[in-house]
């Protein structure tokens, strides 16, 4: 894809960056998606020798890339040089797993030392001298050649093997190596040893002529030093170029560094230099270095770029033209897209109270108060983020993405109420910036902050925000106007639309290799598909969302991914799977002090005891969260656990408190969004009627509980738990035969959803019912039901069945009166059910 292309051209310096990589994430993703291609065609094997020696930023995206590729056709090589307390460390942070094999090498063997020898040196040696030769180098490769080198260019005589005892140390051989050589090859050597990049045209413009460089090259290369290919140099061994450089002395080190620094163009390799040739602060070096870190992270790397934008910070003069603030935020903007998240915070700490009070501090606050979010200190962030928006008062483009900040904070803290006016702001800042993007932003983010406290739900404006949408944005997935609006419909009964929103989120994370971004994405598309009644595209959601989150290891990821998949195990019947990682989740939001974040993994526990039975568990479940809902404002349609807190409080007898509860939900004025908390009020108001004897309310409660499911996109699991309600009401009312049909009308829909639990206490109410299902429609009513639960018209059916329009709305009284039921979407559950049956035999 063009994104990931584009940062794997501009990270091989391929490409010119239009604009800093600032999710260094989306280069592994381009390496994995590459290697997944090629291992299309063919196994691909990436081999890496001295992984060790691996730069920060590359190191990070193998490790990114590798991990994400496994089990592809894809096969991993390194060589790496251990110590013996290193076990199974790869130098790539990929953690020891079954499929990491770890093969320690020991010396070779005397033939293998004599036949090395014979090629690299052609010096045939005798098995005398291969033997002492194997004895003194300990089976060391390099030390090998390193020693008959030596005997080479002295004399092949016997005595000299005898001497070579006090030379047996790689490390001194090859000083002794470096140290024959000319001055003009000595500093050929140094210069590439200092290069990341070596090309013989800057040797030239080092030595000052072509012809000096030549000559120093030529004989480095001749003492088998440097080798030559093309216009690129490098050094025959890793171990020459440390011992090449660590031969200088400091202050001929820093000479070194600064020549080199007036020779090369690229603003990052010389701003390196710079920082190593100068101690001193000066303004115009640490402007270099800053230019330096930029290019680092227009390319995604991050750890480069901190790396010199602290050595910037250094060089920044306290009385200089450029505040030693600004250069502190500049660092810690780059260590937090490295991951560096503690050491980010300390850097711009010491900083906030010698700068003037206004736009400088709220930048230092807004920084400290984004890392503290994401360390998981809510409280703590959000009183820096507080401090911040009051600094930056003057300064709307300022103010803007703290509000835009603190609106999700507030809501993750279950303070929804304070989080409105942040929201409310953030859009009239947007709108005068003119920005449509950031303007989508605010307006989406205005739009869920006034939907989680009852505020309605715009669509129009929630229309408006999707148009301007902008998957490059670099805005992560929360504050994605087609994740929030896709979000909230899909709370509000508009699956349909609202899956189409969330999938091409998660489809445009994974293009942009923001995983971080993908997880919350997938948690709401798993979310989506079990409202719709997708068993299986839940699960496969879940299941991805929790593979990254392992992956990535934050709460923020975990808690999410882990809930995803909890839900879907519980519903499958799975409690021990979904009781773990329910209980997982919970202790990660509780260490990171995320309040929000616990109560979707507590909802699961709650409706594992629920669709057990176990009434007092579910109470006991959902009082803590239930408070915290109801303490922070939030509309039921974000959470909507209060059925099953209400039936399980009837369950244990306690009906005044139910119908306290249920009166508030039935007034006009209770916050709503949508017909959900209608139909949830209605069923669990039917039930509570039903405990009274009042059969015949009961039964209009209920019919009105499948009528506002109506009005909504197909929610099958909320009409199976409707229709089981309704057998209960039915049944206890003495309509046994109408009670059977609902109750096997819900059993149904339970097995076609894969929710094994509700299936089970099902079969329960069935049996406790006794008898057998009667065959109460004649074979007229039978075909007349089953065409008009296709959602034809009473004219239509007329036709295929050969009868009257009139004579068709007879016949609809009869079956909706044998089978106890009031609407053609039951009828619909019932055609459904008979046709599963058939399936089964």
């Amino acid at each position: 894809p063009e994104p990931q292309r584009t940062a794997l051209e501009v990270a091989c310096l391929r490409r010119e960056p239009t604009r800093p990589m600032e999710d260094v994430r989306l280069i592994g993703t381009a390496l994995a998606t590459l290697l997944r291609s090629l291992a299309l065609r063919d196994g691909v094997l990436v081999a890496i020798d001295d992984a060790h020696w691996l730069d920060s930023p590359s190191a990070r995206a193998l490790a990114f890339g590798l991990r994400r590729v496994a089990r592809a056709h894809v096969g991993i090589l390194l060589t790496r040089r251990t110590d013996p307390m290193d076990h199974g460390h790869t130098g790539l942070a990929l953690a020891p797993t079954a499929d990491i094999v770890t093969i320690r090498l020991g010396p070779l063997s005397v033939d293998s030392i004599r036949q090395i020898v014979d090629e690299r040196l052609s010096f045939a040696m005798t098995k005398v001298q291969a033997k002492r030769l194997h004895e003194l180098s300990r089976g060391n490769a390099l030390l090998a050649l390193e020693l008959a080198r030596f005997v080479v260019e002295a004399s092949d005589e016997d005595d000299l093997w005898l001497g070579l005892t006090g030379h047996a140390d790689v490390a001194q051989l090859t000083r002794d190596r470096l140290q024959a050589l000319t001055p003009s090859a000595r500093r050929v050597v140094a210069v590439v040893a200092a290069l990341a990049d070596p090309r013989v045209e800057l040797i030239e413009a080092f030595a000052g002529s072509r012809r000096s460089a030549e000559i120093g090259i030529r004989t480095a290369s001749a003492a088998g030093i440097i080798r030559r290919d093309g216009q690129r140099l490098g050094f025959e061994h890793p171990l020459l170029a440390t011992a090449a450089y660590g031969m200088l002395t400091r202050p001929e080190r820093r000479r070194l560094h600064g020549r080199l620094a007036t020779v090369l163009t690229d603003p990052e390799e010389r701003a390196r230099h710079l920082a190593l040739a100068y101690e001193s602060p000066d303004e115009t070096i640490a402007a270099a270095i800053s230019s330096g870190a930029r290019r680092a992270s227009a390319r995604g790397a991050q750890d480069a770029a901190a790396e010199l934008a602290e050595a910037s910070l250094r060089f920044t003069p306290v009385a200089g033209p450029v505040p030693r603030h600004a250069r502190a935020i500049e660092a810690a903007v780059h260590l937090a897209r490295a991951g560096e998240l503690r050491r980010a915070r300390e850097l711009c700490q010491p900083f906030v109270d010698r700068v003037e009070a206004g736009p400088d501090r709220a930048s230092l606050l807004r920084l400290i108060g984004e890392v503290q979010l994401q360390e998981g200190a809510f409280p703590e962030g959000i009183d820096t983020l507080k401090r911040a928006v009051d600094e930056a008062s003057g300064d709307p483009m300022l103010r803007l993405p703290v509000d835009l900040q603190l609106t999700y904070a507030l809501i993750n803290h279950l303070e929804p109420r304070d989080a409105v006016p942040h929201a409310r702001r953030a859009v009239s800042d947007a709108e005068q910036a003119g920005n449509p993007p950031l303007l989508a932003t605010a307006v989406a983010t205005q739009l869920i902050a006034n939907f989680f406290v009852g505020n309605g739900f715009d669509l129009r404006a929630a229309d408006r925000a999707v148009a301007m949408d902008d998957s490059q944005s670099g805005m992560p997935a929360l504050f994605r106007p087609s994740l929030i609006c896709g979000m909230v419909l899909t709370a509000t009964g508009q699956t349909e639309r609202a899956n189409s929103l969330l999938r091409s989120v998660a489809s445009d994370s994974r293009v942009l290799g923001d995983e971080a971004s993908l997880v919350p994405a997938l948690f709401y598309v798993s979310w989506n598909a079990l409202l719709r009644g997708d068993i299986h595209g839940a699960s496969d959601a879940a299941d991805e969302a929790r593979m990254i989150a392992r992956m990535l290891g934050d709460a923020g990821s975990l808690v999410p991914g882990l809930t995803a998949a909890s839900r879907v195990a519980g519903l499958r019947g799975q409690d021990e799977d979904a009781t773990r990682d329910a209980l997982e989740a919970i202790e990660l939001c509780r260490g990171s002090g995320w309040t929000a974040g616990a109560i979707w993994p507590a909802l699961v526990l709650a409706s594992l005891a629920w669709s057990r039975g176990d009434a007092p568990g579910t109470v006991a479940a959902l009082e803590e969260p239930l408070r915290a809902h109801d303490t922070g404002g939030f509309v039921d349609e974000v959470m909507p656990f209060r059925g099953d807190f209400l039936e399980a409080q009837l369950a244990l007898g306690k009906r005044d408190e139910v119908d306290a509860a249920l009166r508030a939900l039935e007034q006009p004025s209770y916050p709503r969004a949508g017909h959900l908390v209608d139909a949830i009020a209605s069923r669990v108001r039917a039930i509570w009627l039903s405990s009274a004897a009042r059969h015949h309310d009961a039964a209009e409660t209920i019919s009105r509980s499948v009528v506002s499911l109506g009005r909504m996109d197909p929610f099958p699991y909320e009409l199976a738990r409707t229709l089981l309600a309704k057998g209960l009401v039915e049944r206890r009312a003495k309509r046994r035969a109408a009670a059977r049909v609902s109750f096997e009308t819900a059993l149904a829909a339970f097995e076609r959803l894969g929710a094994r639990p509700w299936a089970d206490r099902t079969r329960e109410e069935i049996r406790r019912l006794g008898g057998t299902s009667p065959n109460e429609l004649t074979a007229t009513e039978s075909q007349v039901a089953r065409l008009a639960a296709r959602g034809l018209t009473n004219r239509q059916v007329s036709e295929l069945a050969f009868v009257t329009p009139k004579s068709v709305e007879g016949i609809l009284d009869r079956v909706y009166r044998k089978l106890g039921i009031r609407s053609r979407a039951e009828l619909g559950a019932w055609a459904a059910s008979v046709r599963d049956e058939a399936e089964r035999g």
